[in-house]
């Protein structure tokens, strides 16, 4: 395990403990993303209750970067469609909140998905 994988999960100790539920969907996310390569059915799973726990407090940008994150876990597996719906989803909540750096590559790689339709 990487030292920032573990600099995570003891965020995410940390932030479980005090009871920072915003935190802890936010280690998820970033522990799921970073096992996914090396534990794609860990990573699934932080990247699912991230998922439910920042749905749970609002953070909807964070919903929509976790959403992102799924969608490369669904690419690795050529779940085409998966990936577009997820993208989909994180591209309306990007822009509803106005992000500003994400939906440009988010719809960048939808773009790049239209050639498998």
């Amino acid at each position: 395990m990487s030292q920032a994988c573990a600099l995570v999960k003891v965020i995410l100790t940390t932030s479980q403990e005090a009871g920072y539920r915003h935190l802890t969907g936010v280690a998820e996310r970033f522990l799921g993303a970073s096992l996914m390569a090396e534990d794609p059915i860990a990573a699934t799973e932080h990247l699912e209750v991230a998922l439910h726990i920042l749905e749970e407090v609002g953070a909807r940008n964070e919903v929509a970067k976790t959403l992102v994150a799924q969608a490369h876990f669904h690419q690795t597996t050529g779940d085409v469609s998966g990936v577009r719906c997820l993208l989909e989803r994180a591209l309306a909540l990007f822009e509803i909140f106005g992000t500003l750096d994400k939906p440009h590559h988010v719809q960048a790689i939808l773009t790049t998905l239209q050639d498998y339709r």
